[in-house]
């Protein structure tokens, strides 16, 4: 498998294609797109559009909060808030720390390569693994997308024909006259007797629309990067431990074992001498035996030169993935560096959303809202949980080096090869870790405290509704 296989795989699929669409709303520009002044301009002006539609929701959400005394709208417009501002805090890491995550990005998709060395038979199929898990989650997260967004828009459709006589039972008296949107997000267009009626249900399916593929699209983006960066650690694990395979043994040409005692030798002397006096008559002449000792010499020499050659091959690829281990360390601390804020609003989100989503489900009546927040619980649920999975997973296999670097067959490899694993071993035993701020790490214990807290916050909620 060459390096250009390995980079068209990755990067048209999978990571590239989710560049492609920041880039389209003016977000991870790279140089090849700030030459052209005209496109320039314009990614620049959809990207302001897209932090005004995120700002517009939050303070809009609120708004709507306070103006409401539904005691259902409240709660659920209070679940809202939270999602927005989690989208808008994603948005943000991204437009501030764009050279990280393009560097990130680069990173993921050559570090697959080993600098360059072909992938051998058992390092092809983990590769293929986390390309296919990749493609998987993909998947998972446009579908309900789509989903989403259709659930969003069957309910924005209605609206064209409403009237105040039909409605005037849905809102109490501060809000009479005005229609429901679908994301719980006040404008001053709302009035039911507004001509322009029809214009802001449009502008709202497009701000909609951009806020959830934003929204899909970070989140893509976040687990893509983890996932991958677990990879390249299994990955380098994987081919330390088949180093010995791949470059031959690398000890000196001399036999492994214990040296033999004197009776052995003895014993060894007398079977030459027997097998001598059995071939008797066939003893070979002087000149056979020269040829002999030729040969063997320069059995010898090929043998002590192929010895040498795999000696130095094993040394130099040892020196790459000691190299390779280096930036693949560097580059998880700038992933940590960058997905802190995001995590740490997307755990603290998330302990609420959880709660509050599992409280709408056993109190409201209405099958269509019933089918929404069902659906909505379970998103966030996997999106939470898949993050901390592949977190974890991302912890273990950067442990999982040093054990590759044991099975390496250490014990047989010159003392100076045994010294340069050390690196290795030594740096292997602190695993890679993803931080949330007061929250710890994210794992899957952190999982487990968080289907805890949210399964308080339920408890809370029906009591108090219960009073």
């Amino acid at each position: 498998m060459s390096r250009s296989y390995l980079q068209e795989k990755l990067q048209i699929p999978i990571l590239r294609f989710n560049v492609r669409v920041l880039q389209t709303f003016g977000l991870l520009l790279d140089n090849s797109l700030i030459t052209n002044r005209h496109g320039h301009v314009l990614r620049k002006g959809i990207m302001y559009f897209t932090i005004f539609i995120h700002i517009q929701f939050i303070f809009g959400s609120v708004i709507e909060l306070f103006i409401s005394n539904d005691e259902s709208h409240q709660f659920e417009s209070l679940g809202l808030i939270l999602s927005y501002v989690k989208g808008a805090m994603q948005l943000y890491a991204l437009i501030f720390s764009g050279k990280n995550f393009l560097d990130l990005i680069k990173s993921a998709e050559v570090n697959f390569s080993m600098n360059g060395k072909p992938l051998g038979k058992t390092e092809i199929p983990i590769f293929d693994s986390y390309v296919q898990t990749a493609n998987r989650l993909a998947r998972f997260m446009w579908v309900s997308f789509v989903l989403t967004l259709s659930s969003v828009f069957f309910e924005l459709v209605p609206t064209f024909n409403v009237s105040v006589e039909n409605h005037a039972n849905e809102f109490d008296s501060q809000v009479m006259g005005r229609r429901n949107t679908a994301y719980k997000v006040w404008t001053p267009f709302q009035k039911l007797n507004n001509p322009y009626l029809k214009l802001d249900i449009i502008y709202e399916m497009i701000s909609v629309t951009i806020f959830f593929i934003m929204f899909t699209t970070i989140n893509l983006l976040t687990l893509m990067l983890i996932v991958f960066f677990a990879g390249h650690f299994n990955l380098l694990a994987e081919c330390i431990e088949n180093l010995t395979n791949e470059t031959g043994d690398v000890t000196n040409t001399e036999p492994i074992g214990p040296k033999k005692s004197k009776s052995s030798l003895n014993e060894e002397k007398w079977e030459s001498l027997d097998q001598q006096r059995i071939g008797v008559d066939d003893l070979k002449t002087p000149d056979s035996v020269d040829s002999k000792n030729k040969d063997s010499k320069r059995k010898k020499r090929d043998k002590s030169a192929e010895s040498l050659k795999f000696r130095n091959e094993a040394k130099l690829d040892l020196r790459q993935y000691i190299e390779h281990h280096r930036k693949l360390l560097k580059s998880s601390e700038k992933l940590n560096a960058v997905l802190s804020p995001i995590m740490f609003m997307r755990i603290l989100s998330a302990v609420v959303i959880f709660g509050f989503d599992g409280f709408y489900i056993t109190r409201t009546t209405d099958k269509v809202m019933l089918l929404r927040y069902v659906a909505g619980l379970l998103y966030s649920i996997m999106e939470t949980g898949l993050t901390c999975w592949f977190a974890s997973k991302l912890s273990l296999q950067s442990e999982m080096v040093g054990e590759g670097v044991y099975n390496c067959r250490w014990c047989s490899k010159p003392i100076s090869f045994q010294r340069s694993l050390r690196f290795i071993i030594m740096r292997a035993q602190r695993p890679v870790a993803l931080s949330v701020g007061p929250f710890g790490t994210l794992s899957m214990e952190l999982f487990a405290r968080i289907l805890n807290s949210a399964y308080s916050y339920f408890t809370v909620l029906t009591q108090f509704h219960e009073k």
